[in-house]
């Protein structure tokens, strides 16, 4: 999602109406190369769009690139389970100049499958999502299913409960004031080895589930009612391509995606279930 802002300089000069991309990385560069008549590869952090790795204190980063001049900025993975990560001072960047996060487990075109198999089915419904993941990985596989549960409940969530055994963690979420009336149910399974994997599930009427497998994080839509089941295609757009589209349009149309606010709300309800509510 996004909101409206003012004008602010574009990433382009007088004679080349390309974007500028400042790209910290070969997928992000070849992402720019697959975009030639909207993008172009940049020297400068001034001016340009800047791509950023998420690991360790990568707000950091989102700070300096502001600071340079940065018009825009992509982050790559976002990592939530750093210390000293600072998610406030993310958001209020992200308050002034657009700032995509990539997820790769929670694309926002999967998403849009997802939730467009559900139109037209308005009644109540149970979400459920699983997931698993090494331990090194289970905070931030955790934060991606919360964001598929709030992303398949339409808004904000909240904990009503939560048991965490060392080894799986179970918690109840509610929707808040404004999202769709459904109940909630997280499930996740520690484990120190094996594939990762998330599944996530709407069911009412119909039920649409979301599968996401492997370290390529190749993700499945499929919709099932009494008439039978419908898979959808599978998204084949590099990630980085995607986010790359995401932020030239919001440039182009001067939004500011929201991002980090969602990110932040997802790795706060992981925090409350793991180390309690703060």
């Amino acid at each position: 999602m996004s909101t409206a802002i003012g004008p602010h300089v574009r990433a382009v000069d007088e004679s080349d109406l390309r974007v500028a991309v400042h790209a910290g990385s070969a997928p992000y560069a070849i992402a720019v190369a697959e975009l030639p008549r909207s993008a172009r590869i940049a020297d400068s952090v001034s001016g340009a769009i800047v791509t950023l790795g998420g690991h360790g204190r990568w707000d950091l980063g989102v700070e300096q690139a502001c600071a340079a001049g940065a018009v825009a900025m992509i982050v790559d993975s976002p990592a939530i389970g750093s210390v000293g990560l600072d998610l406030g001072l993310v958001v209020e960047l992200a308050s002034r100049v657009p700032l995509v996060l990539a997820r790769p487990r929670l694309r926002p075109d999967v998403a849009s499958d997802a939730l467009a198999t559900r139109r037209g089915d308005r009644g109540a419904a149970i979400i459920a999502v699983e997931c698993a993941a090494s331990t090194a990985g289970y905070r931030a596989m955790l934060c991606d299913a919360v964001g598929w549960a709030r992303t398949l409940a339409g808004g904000t969530l909240s904990l009503a409960s939560a048991g965490d055994t060392g080894q799986s963690v179970a918690a109840l979420l509610v929707a808040d004031q404004g999202a769709s009336s459904h109940a909630v149910t997280i499930l996740g399974a520690r484990r120190d080895a094996g594939a990762e994997w998330l599944r996530a599930a709407i069911v009412g009427a119909t039920r649409t589930e979301v599968a996401v497998q492997g370290r390529m994080r190749s993700a499945e839509v499929e919709r099932a009612d009494a008439e039978g089941r419908l898979r959808l295609p599978t998204r084949f757009e590099s990630g980085e391509r995607l986010a790359l589209r995401r932020v030239l349009e919001a440039v182009r149309d001067q939004v500011l995606p929201t991002d980090a606010d969602e990110l932040r709300h997802d790795a706060r309800l992981v925090g409350d279930f793991l180390d309690g509510p703060r």
